[in-house]
């Protein structure tokens, strides 16, 4: 998507590639050399999206389930992506 950015409506590509490699690198943190695949139930989730298209960031919050307890509650990242 970063090689080819398009722009359609409210759909940046950059920015949803942006969202999408953060949250793989979360999904990933926790993950073994033997384990080729993040479980569904610990998929991160985006919940919250912050936009300043004229500066071109977007703040993300995330919620994922723990990876060594997951009927406890859900763990929150935060970040903010420029595009």
């Amino acid at each position: 998507m970063r090689e080819y950015p398009r722009r359609e409506g409210l759909s940046d590509g950059c920015f949803i590639a942006g969202c999408a490699n953060w949250l793989a690198e979360l999904e990933e943190e926790g993950l073994s050399d033997a384990e080729e695949y993040v479980p569904y139930d610990l998929a991160a989730t985006l919940v919250a999206q912050k936009w300043d298209v004229l500066k071109r960031t977007a703040d993300l919050a995330a919620v994922m389930r723990d990876r060594n307890s997951p009927d406890k509650a859900m763990l929150r990242f935060e970040t903010t992506i420029r595009w």
